[in-house]
């Protein structure tokens, strides 16, 4: 289930009473942009959860009650930190269409960072059985939960075992929706099919699940699957926030970055707001784009570290970390002065 943001309901009302975007801009104190880009994301969601705008913010949230209890005593926890807490931030796996070589990598960044919480931000499964669109003649027919069952699980067990302290956090994305999808027209075993992805995602207990949702806000950082695409997918993520909170996403394959300088109660007067895209670690191209032309030819592979001051909820930090080719196949990325590698098998 997609949430509409209190924010964005407020707006899209404002539309429905008959003020143009321009209007609402000046009433709310936002560009026309932000507004129009807000407001298109807010009938996005209503229609997907086909949910009377009117109720959308009593829908209920898909959170079950012992995940809610533990990220609420995780969240406290970060919030005490004597310094600011490291979060690490991993998108679009497509799983089975994962590249081994990108999810290494991953798992090694986190043993060199040794991060606070781990976000899984979304597409981590690709489910091209169940989906709408075509398959492609690479993707096996099979079971869509032992497609995946063995990767991820084995995943979730490398990225523990190399930051032990760290919370790793669920989220969905538009392709782990396709399940959702599929079930609205297949009712027969719903609540079976979705216990099983709850214990899929869940991994032992070892992952929080916290419900249907695509989008995490933590004090002073917003993550979110997202929506936004192309090359400008940072920014406009940005205004859709109205420019002034710290934000990342993935989604779109592209890494990408921005700075925004914007009033605060610093001793300056002034705060810096960053806006990060991340990439993938998904094959490139993808399966699901293999049968069109040069869709991989600006996707790249990475994650985003975030640093987060959760007291004050005043100080992020976002770093795009991209993997790069290695000449015999392999991949590497660089944090500061270290360089961390994978080789091609």
């Amino acid at each position: 289930m997609t949430t509409i943001r209190p924010g964005d309901l407020a707006l899209l009302k404002l539309r429905e009473a008959g003020l143009t975007y321009a209007q609402i801009a000046e009433r709310c104190n936002l560009s026309r942009n932000s507004v129009r880009g807000r407001i298109n994301r807010a009938k996005r969601a209503a229609s997907a959860d086909s949910v009377p705008i009117g109720n959308i913010a009593e829908a209920p949230r898909q959170r079950p009650e012992a995940d809610e209890h533990r990220y609420k005593e995780l969240t406290a926890r970060l919030s005490k930190l004597p310094r600011l807490a490291r979060i690490l931030i991993c998108s679009d796996q497509h799983m089975p269409d994962h590249d081994a070589r990108a999810i290494r990598l991953s798992v090694k960044l986190a043993g060199l960072v040794q991060p606070d919480m781990i976000v899984l931000n979304g597409d981590t499964f690709d489910f091209p059985q169940i989906s709408r669109f075509p398959m492609h003649h690479t993707s096996k027919r099979t079971d869509v939960f032992r497609a995946v069952r063995g990767a991820y699980h084995g995943y979730i067990h490398d990225l523990c075992s190399a930051a032990p302290s760290a919370a790793i956090i669920h989220l969905d994305g538009n392709h782990n929706a396709r399940l959702g999808s599929y079930l609205a027209e297949h009712t027969d075993f719903q609540e079976t099919l979705l216990d099983e992805y709850r214990a899929l995602v869940r991994a032992g207990n070892r992952v929080l699940y916290l419900g249907e949702v695509q989008e995490l806000e933590l004090p002073g950082l917003l993550i979110q699957h997202g929506t936004r695409y192309g090359k400008n997918a940072a920014a406009h993520a940005l205004e859709d926030l109205g420019g002034n909170f710290p934000m990342v996403q993935g989604h779109t394959h592209r890494p990408a970055s921005i700075y925004k300088k914007v009033k605060g109660r610093t001793p300056a007067g002034y705060q810096v707001v960053m806006s990060a895209v991340g990439g993938c670690l998904c094959n490139i191209p993808p399966a699901y784009t293999a049968h069109k032309t040069r869709q991989g030819a600006h996707q790249l592979q990475g994650v985003v570290i975030a640093h987060v001051d959760m007291k004050r909820g005043a100080l992020t930090n976002l770093q795009n970390v991209v993997f790069h080719a290695r000449a015999d196949g392999g991949l590497l990325a660089v944090i500061g002065n270290d360089v961390v590698e994978v080789s091609a098998r």
